[in-house]
């Protein structure tokens, strides 16, 4: 038999499939961590469950979220004795930094807010009110490169409309003809001009003409 069966071509397709495929994360691990973060996560319609006990002190309920992972995962009186609070800081040190962290994924802890239904919107209420501060270096050269970069682009936009004009209207790069040179030239009669058409042209004519395409030119610039 020549060739492969399409039994064998399938099989052999499966065998190659399942080497070839790489997993991007260790999703194994990603759903452990769903599992255990579980019991401290608000559910879809907005409330956390009801079982759930201190991380801390293993025996009271917590009633307040840690923004803004939004776990609610230790109880108000660990909260006070461990001093979990943004708003505390007797010094730097290791432990205090460490106890800002969430107790159940170690994020950050922005703000401490009593669950009620509506933290979630006081705490974006509060994001937005909170002005972040700029290092005064930073303003500095930030406004030097804005300066620089108004006086390239005014710079580069005189040079680009000088050379269009030169392109489009060659006449106005050059000097002015002189009147009284176009009237001492001697043009031949009867030949008709695209300027003036249907008209025959005479030496008044031409020299008209002539300022009134440098007017018409200035007019459109």
């Amino acid at each position: 038999m020549i060739g492969k069966t399409m039994r064998q071509r399938s099989q052999s397709a499966i065998v190659e499939k399942k080497e070839g495929v790489k997993l991007t994360q260790n999703y194994p691990e990603l759903v452990k961590d769903f599992k255990q973060l579980q019991p401290f996560t608000r559910r879809p319609d907005g409330k956390y469950p009801g079982d759930t006990r201190c991380v801390y002190c293993a025996n009271a309920r917590p009633t307040s979220v840690f923004f803004p992972c939004q776990h609610m995962c230790v109880c108000n009186d660990c909260i006070e004795q461990n001093s979990l609070s943004p708003d505390y800081s007797p010094s730097a040190e290791w432990w205090y930094v460490l106890s800002l962290l969430s107790a159940v994924c170690a994020v950050d802890i922005r703000l401490i807010l009593p669950h009620t239904g509506k933290e979630e919107e006081k705490y974006w209420k509060w994001v937005m009110e909170v002005k972040p501060s700029l290092p005064s270096h930073f303003k500095q050269e930030f406004k030097e490169a804005g300066k620089n970069l108004r006086k390239n682009s005014t710079t580069g936009s005189s040079q680009r409309r000088s050379s269009s004009i030169g392109a489009f209207f060659p006449k106005l790069a050059s000097p002015a003809p002189d009147v009284e040179a176009v009237k001492s030239t001697a043009l031949p009669f009867g030949r008709r001009h695209s300027w003036q058409p249907g008209a025959k042209a005479t030496v008044q004519n031409v020299a008209a003409s002539n300022e009134q395409e440098e007017a018409h030119n200035c007019t459109i610039l």
